[in-house]
């Protein structure tokens, strides 16, 4: 342990809204106590990056190095550690837990009263040469060649998992199948839909698939997401936009309202829609990052309708994280097929600009 030394690596510095991310070198400490210094292999774009990224979500917390979503070998440990060893591969974890709270021993909730899910707050995990702290997105930051992180924030997993497109597993993938299937637990030959199809939203079209769900409508702007949609698994596609009535009028109409409803955008408006398209014992589960308020009459919950709400579907990340990788192993999940982009440290303001335009699926970062 006395060999180890702090590292100097790059990383991607968010200063202030609206404005590129720049390259600058970071200094990560050596692993202490419970502690493991992780490589980055690859990182997802996610949607949440840019919400910070592009002003709609506040944080103090600056410098800050944004990236939640990633794919690391281990690259030292703390003495404490017990769990994890150098070389081996692990993903990034939102939802950590400490094991021992009331929460932890909970196994139906993946949250922990003692490290819960703190989006914009973080522990300063790195430091600029000159010795300011920076902050880590979500207590993570993985937009960096290196991350020092508690070792409850990473998840070892197969190493047989590609080594590069499997990072999408520790949010789009974890969040939009279990959303599906554990959040809103879709039941057998029922309607459901999807609004919103990015990585998030195709992944909980395949939940909903997967659970059995006799018709599937997924719903988005764009029309190039049409054929993406069915090859996951939807019956059908709707454009709310080439409609002469609003979705949840057609979707009334049509289907006499849905079982169950998956907002994966975060939009206040959509989120009202969706809730008017439940049958009146549907669910409607919210998955998009919005902080917007839900306004709906507080009597139509007492027919038996549920809003259902958690962090990666609910589902505990050593869980779920091994479970989706044994099925992309078992050729029961094409989770490449979601990956369209791929750039590298350098071209990140260029990932964030073309998820703003909505023409990805899913782009990653290659270190």
């Amino acid at each position: 342990m006395s060999q180890l030394k702090a590292i100097t690596c790059k990383a991607a510095i968010f200063r202030d809204a609206n404005q590129p991310l720049s390259i600058e070198s970071v200094i990560i400490d050596v692993p202490l106590a419970d502690h493991v210094r992780i490589k980055m292999i690859s990182a997802g774009i996610c949607a949440s990056d840019g919400h910070i990224k592009w002003g709609h979500m506040k944080t103090s917390n600056l410098p800050m190095v944004l990236g939640h979503e990633g794919l690391a070998l281990v690259e030292s440990v703390g003495p404490e550690v017990k769990q994890l060893q150098a070389g081996d591969l692990v993903l990034t974890n939102i939802m950590s837990q400490c094991d021992q709270c009331k929460d932890c021993q909970d196994r139906s909730s993946n949250f922990c009263e003692k490290d819960g899910f703190q989006i914009r707050n973080a522990s300063t995990n790195k430091k600029l040469e000159d010795g300011t702290g920076v902050w880590g997105f979500c207590r993570l930051g993985v937009f960096s060649e290196y991350v020092l992180l508690k070792q409850s924030q990473v998840v070892k997993i197969d190493p047989r998992l590609n080594k590069e497109n499997c990072c999408i597993i520790s949010c789009a993938v974890m969040t939009g199948f279990f959303s599906a299937t554990n959040l809103a637990k879709v039941s057998p030959n029922s309607t459901a839909c999807v609004i919103g199809l990015g990585a998030i939203g195709l992944n909980a079209v395949f939940g909903c698939k997967f659970n059995g769900a006799q018709n599937i409508i997924a719903i988005d702007i764009n029309n190039s997401k049409k054929a993406i949609a069915l090859e996951f698994g939807a019956t059908e596609f709707v454009n709310p936009q080439e409609l002469d009535r609003p979705v949840e009028q057609y979707l009334k109409e049509k289907y006499g309202g849905v079982h169950y409803a998956i907002e994966c955008i975060g939009n206040q408006g959509v989120m009202e829609s969706a809730f008017k398209a439940l049958k009146p014992t549907g669910t409607l589960a919210l998955v998009g990052v919005g902080g917007k308020t839900l306004n709906f009459p507080a009597i139509e919950m007492l027919t038996g309708r549920t809003v259902a709400g958690g962090f990666l579907g609910k589902k505990r990340s050593d869980e779920g994280f091994n479970q989706l990788g044994e099925m992309y192993l078992n050729g029961q999940y094409n989770i490449d097929r979601l990956v369209t982009h791929r750039f590298s440290l350098e071209q990140i303001n260029d990932a964030f600009q073309l998820l703003k335009e909505g023409k990805c699926i899913r782009s990653i970062i290659v270190f």
